[in-house]
This record gives structure tokens, sequence and C-alpha cells, in this order.
């Protein structure tokens, strides 16, 4: 299919016109609503003239509100403008599209980079005999791709090592040991995910005593080492072609979250703060928190906020801040204010043994603190 004006998008980004312009014909679409990331939000206009240029839409409007992550999908700001789909681009499908307003499509956004250099640097400076390859939906079908080919190149150099060996017993029983050491490479996942995908708030356990993380930044990264601490972390960044070894203070990083936890405990009154942007509030977990509170006798009031506004916390006196949002907005920035502000998980959590990062996690056994449910 010939596309007009695909050609100023960057070839290596796939952004699945064909996709989107069967979906927007089939569905009979006629006013669309278009959602990026900041990454790639200075696109937006060309997609929408590629959409209104191959399709019979009569309008697409392109929104405007920061878009952090796939719980940001903003299905009820294309119903309150009267849209007939929405189109999420740059994330992976956490929200169930059949509970949405109007209809959804989600748009990965891959990013398809050569792999030979990170096979070169994976081969020279990690050991490959126990590792896990992870990173954000934008690699997902690298991730495979790299996975496969180092299963390849290990299964040559046992072959030629076999080749090098005697055919004596002793040597039979080395090459079987070393057979049994190769053990496979990993792509974790935990649903609803995707195979090899880590969120900023939820991310996989993982076996492997080594990680390779394929993306840009470290937001992703670090929910991955919080899930998973003690474990070696190299992040191989495409844009730059560079390997790096990873750290994460998790000692440092607990003994904030328990004093911060230990602080709310001494709590009478309570604040919390609901995220409306896109859908990083759960309406469960509302009500599961405001019962508690209840059953405790404990005061508490409900604000509903489309970005945790740092002037509002400041205002705030002798009260625990608990953040039904983004878990990573406490998290990250909880200690620079002078009162605790918690994630669920730290409100129903007696201690602090751990810290699973399974916000968006879909198990048999839901927890209290977990959103989808």
């Amino acid at each position: 299919m010939n596309i007009l004006g695909s050609e100023y998008l960057p070839s290596n980004y796939k952004f699945e016109l064909q996709k989107t312009i069967r979906q927007i014909t089939r569905r009979n679409s006629k006013r669309v609503a278009i959602q990026f990331p900041e990454g790639i939000i200075h696109l937006s206009t060309v997609i929408s003239d590629i959409i209104r240029a191959n399709t019979n839409v009569e309008s697409v409007y392109i929104l405007s509100d920061v878009v952090y992550g796939a719980c940001c999908i903003d299905d009820i700001s294309g119903y309150l403008i009267d849209c007939d789909l929405l189109i999420h681009y740059g994330h992976s499908c956490l929200f169930e599209v059949t509970k949405s307003l109007i209809q959804v499509m989600y748009i990965f956004v891959e990013i398809q980079f050569e792999i030979d250099h990170c096979i070169n640097m994976v081969q020279k400076y990690m050991n490959i005999q126990d590792i896990s390859i992870l990173g954000t939906i934008q690699y997902n079908s690298t991730i495979r791709k790299i996975k496969k080919q180092l299963e390849i190149n290990r299964m040559k150099e046992l072959e030629i090592s076999q080749d090098m060996q005697q055919d004596t017993e002793v040597n039979k029983a080395e090459t079987n040991n070393s057979t049994k050491n190769n053990r496979e490479i990993n792509i974790p996942r935990v649903h609803p995910l995707s195979p090899g995908e880590v969120l900023g708030c939820t991310s996989p356990k993982v076996d492997s005593d080594v990680i390779l993380f394929i993306s840009e930044g470290r937001f992703h990264l670090e929910s991955l080492m919080i899930q998973n601490p003690h474990k070696t972390y190299y992040k191989y960044c495409p844009s730059s072609k560079t390997l790096s070894l990873e750290r994460h203070d998790y000692k440092r990083f607990m003994e904030i979250r328990k004093n911060t936890h230990e602080k709310s405990l001494l709590t009478e009154e309570y604040v919390i703060i609901f995220g409306t942007l896109g859908r990083q509030g759960g309406i469960g977990l509302l009500n599961r928190l405001e019962n508690d509170l209840k059953r405790r006798n404990k005061k508490y009031f409900t604000v509903f906020l489309s970005e945790v506004d740092e002037t509002f916390i400041g205002s705030l006196q002798d009260v625990t801040v608990i953040e039904v949002a983004c878990p990573r907005i406490a998290i990250d920035w909880g200690s620079t204010f002078n009162i605790p502000i918690i994630t669920p998980f730290e409100y129903f959590s007696k201690d602090l043994r751990e810290y699973p990062m399974d916000y968006y996690a879909k198990q048999e056994e839901m927890k209290p603190w977990q959103t989808l449910h």
C-alpha cells in the first residue's frame, strides 16, 4: 500500500500505518483522537496529516496532556470531545480496551536497530551462560532477535569446542557438563505485559543472575532493579551504541522507604490523591483504601488531581498522603517533602522486607495494592 506522507517519518520507527488506515476504514471512524508520549509528540502533526490524507475521517485531534506511560491512555478526553476512536502511540495495551469509553488502538512504535554491535558487546563483556533480556516496549521484537542470535552463536561455539576435543570418555563428560551449564537465555514476563516488557511501576521476577536491559534511559530499568535487587545489570543504549554496567543503591532506597513508612504509621489523618491523568488511578483500589481507613477509624479526605501538585502537597501538614497514581512519584520524589507520601503497597504493608514492583501485575492471587481489580 502506497501511504501518502509516510516518507516524512523515521524509517526505523514502526508506526503501523497500514494497520491504522485499515482499522479506521473498517470501523468507519470519523473523529479520531491521537495521543503521544513526549519522545515522539513532535511527529504528531505528521501522523495527523497522514491519517487525514489516507482515510475519510472528518477530524483528527492531537491530545496535548502529558503522557508518561501506558497508564495515561486518555479515552475519557476522547469521549468528552465526541471522538469515536483513540489511537495511543508508544506504549503497550495496559488498560483493557473493552472497558474504555470509546474504541481504542495501541501502536507500540517499535524502534528497529542493527543488533550486530549489541551482540558483539554482550559477548565481549557479559557472561551469557545465565542471562535474561528485557527492555522497554519499543524494543520488544529486537529483544527476541538478540536472544535468538546469542543462542545461535553459543551453539556454534559449543560445536567448535566439541570438534576440537578428542573423543574420550573424559572429554565427553566435560562436554556434557558444558552443555548443562549453558542455561537458556530467558525473556521473563509478568502479565498483562508482553514478554520482556518492563514498566516504571511493574516488572517481572527474574531468576538469572545477569540481566541485559535494552533502553535509552534508566527509569524502567530502576523498576526492574527494585523488583530484583542483588543482580548484575547491563544496559545497552541503541542510540549511543553503548553497553554500561548499571547499579542501584537498594540498601539506601529501602532505608528511605522504611523511614517514610514508619512515619506514616504514626499518622491519624490521611489524604488520598487519586490520579485522574488517563487511567493511572484505579477505582477498586481507591475503594479498598477508603474502606480500610474507615475500618481503622482514621480521618481522611480524597482529592482528584491530574498531576500530583507540589504546591498542594506543600500546603498539607500533619497528614500522610496515599498516592493512587504513578507509584514512582512517591518512590522517586516523596522524600523531598516534609510529610510522608506513600504508595498503596506501603499503606497495606505492616513492614517493608522487600519491595515488589507489581502495581499493574495480573496474577491468580491479587494483592490489595494492585490496581487491576
